[in-house]
């Protein structure tokens, strides 16, 4: 039995990550199609097109960070794949397609909902991935490496959701300040990818 789990961690990440990279290059695809057929609304200088463009290179970021993050976690933590690894990459589908939907449409009260979604998900991903590489001994070392990182991206993304979820509530009729939340959104998400890479990557790549 030790030399299937012990097979299991060595040839899992790579299947998972297959399925990851072939979902998120779909959603990639997706996304440029429908800014090419949103070319009449988004081929503007005004603030309508504006928030079209925000809201594109958020869902962008999304993906890459999506992919970027998987691959990260799969070289760092050994781990045991359980049945909520199969549906996770999966349900990452669901908001990203329905975000990129929103852009087309000009639904913006949407986008941020879907938006929150995502961002819940992603917390539930983290978790989950915490919990299950605590269980094995050889994810100690980088365990004393990340140190808070874990609690503190936890918080992030938590209170990243809220925000979201705030933001789809109440969404401002105005374009100018749809165009401010939209951008609120986009720091954010460029925060967490500084966050992930200085104090988790490179904390654990050290020597």
């Amino acid at each position: 039995m030790k030399n299937i789990k012990q097979k299991s961690k060595e040839l899992t990440p790579a299947f998972y990550m297959t399925i990851v990279s072939i979902i998120q290059s779909f959603a990639l695809g997706f996304l440029l199609t429908s800014i090419g057929d949103s070319a009449a609304r988004l081929l503007h200088t005004n603030l309508i097109a504006f928030v079209g463009w925000f809201q594109a290179a958020a869902v962008f970021q999304v993906i890459v960070m999506t992919w970027h993050v998987n691959v990260q976690h799969a070289t760092i933590f050994a781990r045991v794949y359980d049945v909520a690894d199969s549906y996770i990459p999966f349900l990452f589908a669901i908001p990203e397609y329905s975000m990129i939907v929103c852009i087309k449409s000009g639904n913006v009260h949407w986008w941020f909902l879907w938006m929150a979604l995502l961002v819940a998900m992603t917390f539930w991903a983290f978790l989950d991935n915490y919990v299950d590489t605590q269980k094995e001994p050889e994810n100690a070392e980088v365990f004393a490496k990340l140190r808070l990182y874990r609690v503190g991206i936890l918080a992030y993304l938590g209170s990243g959701a809220a925000l979201f979820l705030l933001m789809g509530l109440f969404t401002p009729a105005g374009t100018s300040m749809q165009l401010l939340l939209a951008g609120i959104v986009n720091v954010m998400l460029v925060i967490f990818t500084f966050a992930h890479h200085f104090f988790c990557w490179r904390r654990v790549i050290s020597d």
